[in-house]
């Protein structure tokens, strides 16, 4: 995967998730999970709070 495309889902994940139907922000979670573990707490309780 690209590390533009990597760094996209990235901000969708942190910053855009809220905007975002739950299933659907869980994929993307799922995604950043694959590529940056240390990084999917952040984006999975942002997911939390927001949902």
């Amino acid at each position: 995967m690209p590390s533009c495309m990597i760094i996209f889902l990235t901000l969708i994940i942190q910053e855009g998730a809220p905007l975002l139907c739950p299933p659907v922000s869980h994929m993307l979670i799922t995604v950043q999970f694959a590529v940056f573990p240390e990084s999917t707490v952040q984006g999975h309780f942002s997911w939390i709070f927001y949902s």
